[in-house]
C-alpha cells in the first residue's frame, strides 16, 4: 500500500468515526480537508481524491449536525479506575 493510500485510509477511517465526537466535528472536517489541500499543493495527490473527500467530509458534516446520536446511557460508560 503506498503512502497516498494510507493517508486516504487514514482521513477516511476519521471521517467514519466523526458521529462518535460530534462537539469536534467541524475542525476534524477542516483539519481533513486542510491536510489534503495542502498535500494536493506540494504532492501529485490526485484532485478527483481531494473532491471525493470533501464532499464526503461536508456530507458527514451535515449528517451529524441533523441526526445526532443519543446521549450513551450511564451503564455503556467507562469505568473509573
Amino acid at each position: 500500500m503506498s503512502s497516498q493510500d494510507e493517508l486516504s485510509q487514514a482521513m477516511n477511517s476519521l471521517l467514519d468515526v466523526l458521529h462518535l465526537h460530534p462537539d469536534g466535528v467541524d475542525m476534524a472536517i477542516d483539519t481533513v480537508i486542510e491536510v489534503l489541500t495542502t498535500l494536493n499543493e506540494t504532492a501529485s495527490y490526485p484532485e478527483e481524491t481531494l473532491e471525493a473527500v470533501k464532499l464526503r467530509a461536508e456530507a458527514i458534516r451535515e449528517a451529524v449536525k441533523n441526526n445526532p446520536l443519543p446521549p450513551c446511557p450511564t451503564s455503556c460508560k467507562q469505568p473509573v479506575h
